[in-house]
């Protein structure tokens, strides 16, 4: 997608396992983490790559699921167990890989990378959400198609339900 929209702009893209990315030291400004640190059952060695990766004061962005009895219901029963809104293949999501922020932070802290911020990400009204995870289980739409029908909204301040992005800065030498 950024190869899309910014061509060979001076931007450097890479793909990779998020344990071994195999790069060098300090060479990225920016680093996104989407659908990761709640996938990984290993995440030290995440967040060591990162950190490794991030030149000092370049930033981590990231998504996740925290751990709550409302997020194990959607990603762990609705998204991997229930066969009508199956969307997640079983395993993908488990109760001990889902973070709260506060236990996140301290995780990123460790690695030299400090968050600065926090913010529940949730649908604007979550009967989108299930019309639209139901459109996608029956093969009517992909997952390009989901932000068009799921009006999601960042809610800043508020208590994490379900998923948070944030982001953190690489400490300074």
């Amino acid at each position: 997608m950024a190869r899309q929209a910014y061509g060979e702009a001076g931007i450097t893209h890479r793909t990779a396992p998020a344990e071994d990315l195999g790069l060098t030291d300090e060479r990225f400004d920016l680093a996104y983490y989407a659908d990761t640190f709640e996938i990984t059952s290993e995440l030290g060695p995440v967040l060591d790559q990162a950190a490794r990766a991030l030149r000092p004061g370049g930033v981590l962005v990231y998504d996740t699921v925290t751990r709550t009895l409302l997020s194990r219901l959607v990603y762990l029963g609705a998204f991997q167990a229930v066969p009508m809104t199956r969307i997640m293949p079983p395993g993908r999501y488990a109760a001990a890989r889902l973070r709260k922020p506060a236990e996140l932070i301290v995780a990123l802290e460790h690695h030299g990378l400090r968050n600065a911020d926090i913010c529940e990400f949730k649908p604007t009204d979550p009967r989108s959400l299930l019309r639209a995870v139901m459109a996608r289980r029956q093969g009517k739409i992909g997952d390009a198609q989901i932000p068009s029908i799921v009006d999601f909204e960042l809610s800043p301040g508020s208590r994490v339900h379900v998923t948070y992005l944030g982001f953190a800065v690489a400490d300074q030498p």
